[in-house]
C-alpha cells in the first residue's frame, strides 16, 4: 500500500496489507521529480498490478513510472496513458464510495460483487490494554466510538445534539461510548460529552490512529 503517513496505523492493521510505503506529499503537491524518483526505485519490485483509488492525475504518476504492466483505477482527470485497466464511474450505480472502489478489483463494466466483504482490523492486544489503562476506562461488552470531527469544518458534521442524543439511547442499551479524534476537536468532543449527561466520554487529542 503506498499512501499517506498519517494512514499508515490503520493500514498496517489491515492482515491483506503486507507493507505500507509512506509518502511525504502535501496536499495538492505535484512534486513531479520525487514522484518520478519513487517510482523508478519501484520498479525493481516487479508488481503486476496496480489499483489506483484516487482520480486525481498525479496519483496515477508512480505506477506509471514504476512500469507496473497493470494499472487499474477511474479516468478520473483524464488519465489515459497513464493507467490502461479504465473504469468509468456510474454513480447512480454505485452509491456508497466501498463500492466504488471495490469495483476497481472487477474487470471494467463488470458488476461488483455484493455483499461487500466486512473490513477487519488487527488489534494488538498489549496496545490496546495500555491505552485502556493510561486513560482510565472499562471496556463494557459493546464499545461504540463517535468520530464527531470534519476536516471541512461544521458543515460536513452531524450536530453535537444528536450524537449526544444517540450516546444517552446507547448508553440506556448498555452500550460504552467513546468520543475519539485529534486535539483539534476535542471541543466539539467536549460539547456532546455534556450534552450526553456523562454517556459519552470524549477522548478527542488523548489517543492517535495507533
Amino acid at each position: 500500500m503506498l499512501a499517506p503517513a498519517w494512514t499508515a496505523p490503520v493500514l498496517r492493521r489491515m492482515p491483506e496489507v503486507s507493507e505500507v510505503i509512506e509518502t511525504s506529499f502535501r496536499h495538492g503537491e505535484l512534486d513531479l521529480s520525487l514522484r518520478w524518483r519513487l517510482g523508478r526505485s519501484l520498479r525493481a519490485r516487479r508488481y503486476l498490478e496496480a489499483v489506483v483509488l484516487p482520480n486525481s492525475f498525479k496519483s496515477a504518476l508512480i505506477p506509471f513510472f514504476a512500469d507496473i504492466p497493470l494499472r487499474a483505477g477511474y479516468v478520473g482527470e483524464s488519465r489515459f496513458g497513464l493507467l490502461n485497466i479504465l473504469h468509468r464511474l456510474k454513480q447512480r450505480d454505485l452509491p456508497l464510495m466501498a463500492e466504488r472502489y471495490a469495483q476497481l478489483a472487477e474487470k471494467p463494466g463488470d458488476p461488483v460483487s455484493r455483499p461487500l466483504a466486512a473490513p477487519r482490523l488487527s488489534v494488538d492486544l498489549a496496545n490496546l490494554l495500555i491505552t485502556v489503562g493510561r486513560l482510565g476506562l472499562h471496556r463494557g461488552k459493546q464499545i461504540v466510538a463517535f468520530c464527531p470531527g470534519a476536516e471541512f469544518g461544521p458543515a460536513k458534521r452531524w450536530p453535537a445534539a444528536h450524537f449526544a442524543q444517540l450516546a444517552r439511547q446507547l448508553a440506556a442499551r448498555g452500550s460504552d461510548v467513546w468520543i475519539i479524534g485529534s486535539a483539534s476537536e476535542a471541543a466539539i468532543g467536549e460539547r456532546i460529552a455534556a450534552a450526553s449527561g456523562g454517556a459519552a466520554v470524549n477522548l478527542c487529542g488523548k489517543t492517535d490512529l495507533a
